[in-house]
């Protein structure tokens, strides 16, 4: 979307925010008016019509004034209502086999993607401001269609490092060790390892954010690893909580579903082309249903871009993942002991 477009979808956007902020005014002077006039109406009744009966004695105003609430009470549950039915307001110029037409349909589906996408473009913006990413610049150099030179790719780079992120599942064997001794020790590279039997969907992604958050305010991560246990196809991020292309849209998997959203809003945009998310410690994609797994996630994220990966660690582009986030030695060396039955390491072989 060129940023004339974003302009006239912004625009458009602010017009009928103000059109329901009138409306909603218009209608609350309305309803003023209308108490208004109906307490008058319950006053006037309520007054005496003759200036003799305003000298009577106080006995007979007790008594006209007890009969008149007693008939005013009798006819407010006695009178008919003709405008309500079985609790549901009824209009004379209401039809319930009214329908919203295709054509409308469609232009109605088109003005909400351009409501998603200038909010998207938002949230770009405020993630460019936070590190320092030039998203001008980059959207030009886009638009020439062509190979970056390096000097063109330094001045892409954000000021502020985005954070890598390793998520490591609590019943890993010897789990723990990736974090005191594999993982590298750079500021932006961050580890959260989580409750595996016991935490949620919906808690795992809180721990996420609040890591991030902990880095950099509203910082967005530039990739995210799930170190945990899975196989051809499928893969247990919680315990009795398998993950398929079949179980993250099956009904009474919301929360699963809402997971995997929220994370593609985790994930940066600055460019969207970095953000990655990768599974580690099992070979997803020892079957056809792996890869389409990672497609299915691929459409959960929209709009937002990223790529799922479950890369094989012996091939090159699983090595310089897995640069990213640990020491290839002490990994190695690692991965190792895994099948050892003792339950320390020692890591004096590692050392340099």
């Amino acid at each position: 979307m060129s940023p004339a477009q974003v302009f006239w979808a912004v625009l458009k956007v602010q017009a009928v925010w103000r059109g329901k902020i009138k409306r909603r005014l218009i209608q609350q002077e309305h309803e003023a008016a209308s108490r208004i006039q109906r307490r008058f109406r319950k006053h006037s009744q309520s007054r005496p019509e003759t200036a003799k009966e305003d000298t009577t004695k106080e006995s007979e105003k007790d008594d006209f004034v007890s009969k008149s609430i007693k008939d005013r009470k009798e006819a407010r549950v006695s009178r008919s209502r003709d405008w309500k039915e079985e609790g549901q307001i009824l209009r004379p110029d209401y039809d319930s086999d009214i329908v919203i037409g295709k054509t409308t349909q469609d232009q109605l589906n088109l003005y909400q993607d351009d409501i998603v996408q200038t909010r998207w473009l938002a949230a770009q913006s405020l993630e460019a401001n936070i590190i320092g990413y030039p998203t001008l610049k980059a959207n030009e150099l886009a638009k020439q269609k062509r190979a970056l030179t390096d000097e063109e790719k330094a001045t892409l780079k954000p000021t502020l490092r985005r954070p890598k992120l390793l998520v490591v599942a609590s019943n890993l064997k010897k789990g723990h060790y990736l974090e005191s001794h594999v993982t590298k020790k750079e500021k932006h590279i961050l580890t959260v390892r989580y409750d595996f039997e016991n935490t949620t969907f919906k808690g795992l992604m809180e721990q996420v954010k609040d890591t991030l958050n902990g880095y950099q305010r509203d910082c967005k991560a530039e990739s995210i690893a799930f170190f945990c246990q899975g196989g051809p196809g499928h893969m247990y991020l919680l315990k009795t909580r398998v993950v398929t292309p079949q179980k993250i849209v099956k009904k009474g998997q919301e929360d699963m579903l809402e997971f995997f959203k929220e994370l593609g809003d985790v994930m940066t945009r600055c460019p969207p082309q970095d953000a990655a998310v990768h599974f580690l410690g099992f070979h997803l994609l020892g079957n056809d249903q792996g890869q389409k797994l990672l497609d299915t996630l691929t459409e959960v994220v929209r709009p937002n871009i990223v790529r799922f990966e479950a890369l094989l660690e012996r091939s090159r582009d699983g090595r310089n993942m897995l640069e990213g986030y640990f020491d290839l030695k002490r990994f190695k060396f690692w991965k190792s002991q895994l099948r050892s039955s003792l339950t320390e390491i020692d890591w004096k072989d590692t050392e340099e």
